[in-house]
């Protein structure tokens, strides 16, 4: 017998990444949104209150947003 033979099974669905991108311009959301939609499942915001809510709904894995200057 093999030692990989008698070794527990264990077999997981992996989840989407959950990625929220928060910015007040919507061009930073279409292009973050461009660069990311291949990883998971994205939500996208323009309101900082609507952030909020949706990180507490969501449990994102990652928040985007553009930094400010």
């Amino acid at each position: 017998m093999l030692i990989a033979d008698s070794a527990p099974q264990h077999h997981y669905e992996e989840q989407p990444e959950q990625i929220l991108i928060v910015d007040d311009d919507v061009v930073c959301v279409r292009s973050l949104h461009a660069v990311v939609a291949g990883l998971g499942s994205v939500a996208f915001t323009t309101q900082a209150t609507d952030a909020v809510r949706l990180a507490k709904q969501l449990r994102p894995s990652v928040v985007l947003n553009r930094p400010v200057f």
